[in-house]
């Protein structure tokens, strides 16, 4: 836990959440909320801009930067059918 610790300063407003798991992945319902609520406040576009950044920085001014190709936010119905699925499961694992 303590060379955890010394990470945050790492990190630009570090989150931390502890749990009675010690080192192995949460299981509890109030657990794995805070986990899904981080990911969640993590802003999508940031990360991609950082991701293009990148590509232009490791890019040799010869080669051309290839374009990213647009993407639906909405899955296609078989992605979406298991999404369905994979919450229905999820909500009779953790059901509060």
């Amino acid at each position: 836990v303590e060379s955890s610790r010394l990470l945050l300063s790492s990190y630009e407003n570090p989150r931390v959440h502890e749990h009675d798991g010690g080192h192995h992945v949460p299981m509890r319902a109030a657990d794995c909320r805070a986990i899904l609520s981080f990911i969640d406040s993590v802003p999508i576009v940031q990360m991609k801009e950082e991701r293009e950044a990148e590509v232009e920085t490791t890019t040799s001014t010869s080669m051309p930067v290839p374009t990213p190709t647009p993407q639906s936010d909405e899955p296609d119905e078989e992605h979406a059918q298991a999404q369905v699925e994979e919450c229905e499961s999820l909500t009779m694992i953790f059901p509060d």
